[in-house]
């Protein structure tokens, strides 16, 4: 608010959030820690290549963002394609199912959007407030899916010793 650009704790953020949600796969998958381990180390290298010497930290840069979305997306549609394979139950009732359901819409139009980024094509225009509320509208998509994911999580059942 005093022209100050808040991107260098926004270039922060989004390396961690990409750490956290690869930890996140990873609890998912606990099979293949050689694949989460090699997609972190490749992602910190991206970030560092892309915002300390590619770019400056303290502007927007989008290589790295463009290609998380697409990490993210492989890794979701993996997830969405083993759960349609080995899970009995309804899918809908699915809470990994619902969030990465989220995530695949969220991160198609994130993709989209840091092409738009990536070129600097217009971005103070009707084109940057349209996708703006666009990619809002999407988010309230992805909350109220993992709302509704969170909600069906069964309760471990409690147990009581007598004593």
């Amino acid at each position: 608010m005093r022209g100050h650009s808040n991107h260098f704790n926004s270039n922060i953020y989004v390396l961690m959030a990409f750490l956290l949600l690869l930890a996140q796969f990873y609890m998912w998958n606990k099979a293949s820690r050689r694949k989460y381990i090699l997609l972190a180390i490749a992602g910190c290298w991206l970030w560092i290549s892309d915002h300390l010497i590619l770019n400056d930290i303290k502007n927007n840069n989008s290589i790295f963002r463009f290609a998380v979305s697409f990490i993210f997306l492989y890794l979701c549609i993996e997830q969405i394609n083993k759960l349609i394979i080995y899970e009995s139950k309804a899918l809908l009732k699915n809470p990994i199912f619902l969030i990465c359901t989220g995530l695949v819409i969220h991160f198609s139009f994130k993709a989209f959007i840091e092409t738009f980024n990536f070129y600097e094509w217009a971005f103070e225009t009707r084109l940057a407030i349209r996708l703006n509320i666009v990619m809002a509208t999407i988010n309230i998509v992805f909350y109220v899916l993992t709302s509704i994911a969170f909600l069906c999580i069964r309760a471990r059942p409690t147990y009581f010793y007598p004593y």
